[in-house]
């Protein structure tokens, strides 16, 4: 692994420790998240966060919280760790490995709703990696897709489909195309995508809360909260959507 890590950074750094480090959800099954120590030439010491997973849909999840991570970073530098870099390489059997690490530690104007990559909360990719100026379209995008993976992991039910399809065709334009109509419009806004507590962080040396594990695209920023309402995890309490 040391091989594959330190041409990250500037030469004559050195690895002197790598130690299993939390837990990760969609890697867990593959190779733990580790916490590196590393030496930089100026002899100064510095912890690292590496994720690694050699599943197959491995590199396109990696890339995605890379993407996701350095995007918030641009805007609210003191909401997340800085992402430091990612990249494949294989073991000694040739099996692919992915990585992605980082330092532990407001929307762009003209920005489109989506985002350049696919990102993935979990282990689910989401159809976010293609650019619509309006939000209609591209709501309608994702929510037909997560469509198509139900049906294509539990099968067909008449029933659901035909909800489905007058989703599509009636509900949705009626409900969230007249949010654009007339001279009104949506501002796309940087979402975090996965936000819930386990994703969420103190820094020991200052006390300052941190997020990780981004799933992000430029989306209506209510759409923060409605993961939310979920009830496996404890931030679906009202009260933090009333806070908001």
């Amino acid at each position: 692994m040391e091989t594959a890590i330190l041409p990250k950074f500037p030469p004559g750094s050195k690895l002197i420790s790598e130690n299993p480090h939390g837990n990760s959800e969609w890697a867990k099954q593959t190779l733990e998240p580790t916490l590196l120590t590393v030496i930089l030439p100026d002899e100064s010491r510095h912890k690292y966060f590496l994720k690694r997973t050699s599943s197959a849909e491995g590199r396109e999840m990696t890339e995605g919280e890379f993407e996701s991570m350095s995007e918030i970073y641009k805007l609210a530098p003191n909401f997340v760790p800085k992402p430091h870099s990612w990249r494949s390489y294989h073991s000694v059997d040739g099996e692919e490995i992915h990585f992605f690490i980082h330092l532990h530690k407001a929307s762009v104007p003209g920005q489109d709703f989506g985002f350049h990559v696919q990102t993935s909360p979990g282990r689910t990719l989401q159809a976010v990696n293609t650019k619509f100026p309006t939000w209609t379209p591209f709501f309608t995008r994702i929510l037909k897709h997560i469509a198509e993976v139900d049906m294509s992991v539990n099968g067909n039910w008449d029933s659901l489909a035909t909800l489905e399809s007058r989703l599509f065709t009636h509900v949705i334009p009626r409900l969230i195309g007249v949010l654009e109509e007339n001279g009104r419009e949506i501002k796309p806004s940087l979402i975090h995508g996965d936000l819930w507590e386990g994703n969420i962080g103190t820094v020991v040396s200052t006390g300052d809360i941190v997020v990780f594990d981004a799933a992000s695209y430029y989306e209506h920023h209510e759409m923060e909260v409605a993961n939310w309402r979920c009830h496996y995890n404890k931030i679906h309490d009202e009260r933090y959507t009333k806070t908001y």
